[in-house]
């Protein structure tokens, strides 16, 4: 009996992700053919390079620890392997929805210096968001420190203050950029949540990737 709940927990979720990546790689395929289609000075080529995926590696290796201790928070806050299915075909579907626009952008607008900068300034915004709740949860295991306490809580009422003043902004456009308070969500909710977590975690990505478009 018990071997059968493990098969459940474990097996269901892994079948559901690997079909879920299958599919997800063809539409991405697919989708590179139509962009390919159009009228466009240069062609994507759906071709694995070492030196590029070794670029994208470093790009991604600090967001992708962010992603796992997300994830983490996510999974120990929702448990069971139904919350599990919700998590990953939304966190696999948001990763593939972004990586669509992605190339979207890079198609139509990689020239367009004024829509770098408004995502470069946009990445930052969130980054000083999650920097805030993180040395905020930090201030709350470390009070026995006093002189890193005091530091970190200067540096903490700067961000709290910056913060402030483009809340209304950053709160309407992504409202979801919390990642330590976490609450229990129903499987929809769940699914929508960590949709919209490869948007808010891969922000600062895409601003590493800007300057790339032009190689």
């Amino acid at each position: 009996m018990k071997m059968k709940n493990i098969l459940k927990e474990q097996g269901i979720p892994l079948i559901l992700t690997v079909i879920t990546f299958i599919g997800l790689s063809t539409i991405l395929y697919g989708f590179i053919h139509l962009l390919n289609l159009l009228p466009t000075t240069e062609k994507i080529e759906p071709v694995l390079r070492k030196r590029d995926i070794l670029i994208g590696l470093t790009i991604y290796l600090k967001t992708s620890i962010d992603f796992a201790i997300f994830m983490g928070n996510l999974m120990r806050s929702n448990p069971g392997w139904k919350k599990r299915i919700a998590i990953e075909l939304g966190t696999g579907v948001g990763h593939a929805t972004g990586t669509l626009l992605i190339l979207l952008i890079w198609n139509f607008l990689r020239e367009v210096p004024i829509l770098m900068a408004i995502m470069i300034s946009l990445a930052s915004l969130v980054l000083l968001r999650m920097a805030e709740e993180s040395i905020g949860e930090f201030l709350q295991t470390q009070k026995h420190r006093i002189r890193i306490h005091k530091v970190t809580s200067f540096l903490h009422d700067q961000l709290v203050f910056v913060n402030k003043l483009f809340k209304p902004f950053l709160g309407r456009l992504i409202p979801n950029a919390s990642i330590t308070n976490i609450k229990t969500l129903s499987f929809f909710n769940l699914f929508i949540f960590a949709l919209t977590v490869p948007f808010i975690l891969g922000l600062d990505d895409f601003a590493g990737y800007i300057p790339i478009f032009s190689i």
